[in-house]
């Protein structure tokens, strides 16, 4: 079982599951925003549409967090996540920065 299915299914069957934590681990990463997306933001933002440039920097921000969070619960033994949140920030009008933190578990293989 990999750590993503681990994290869809421990919603479902948190009483059936049994797992040791292993620690907290986070993930972060800042990225830019690059000058185009400022400017599709600025239209959309005039017309009060979605910025799609801005959600997919979002996205992806949030996928680069996510994984670097599974490599230190990989480091640290675990071989899940529970208890996962996200955290988004904006450092000024250009930076756009996502941190995830969860706690790494071992959740042992049924029988």
């Amino acid at each position: 079982m990999n750590l993503i299915s681990f994290f869809l299914m421990e919603q479902k069957y948190k009483s059936q599951i049994e797992y040791a934590v292993a620690n907290l681990v986070s993930g972060e990463i800042v990225i830019g925003t690059g000058y185009f997306s400022n400017l599709e933001a600025s239209f959309s933002d005039i017309f009060g549409v979605q910025s799609t440039e801005y959600s997919d920097k979002i996205k992806k921000a949030k996928t680069l967090a996510l994984n670097d969070m599974i490599a230190e619960s990989t480091e640290k033994g675990g071989n899940a996540i529970i208890g996962v949140s996200y955290d988004i920030i904006t450092f000024n009008r250009d930076m756009i920065g996502v941190s995830v933190n969860g706690t790494s578990v071992i959740v042992e293989p049924e029988q």
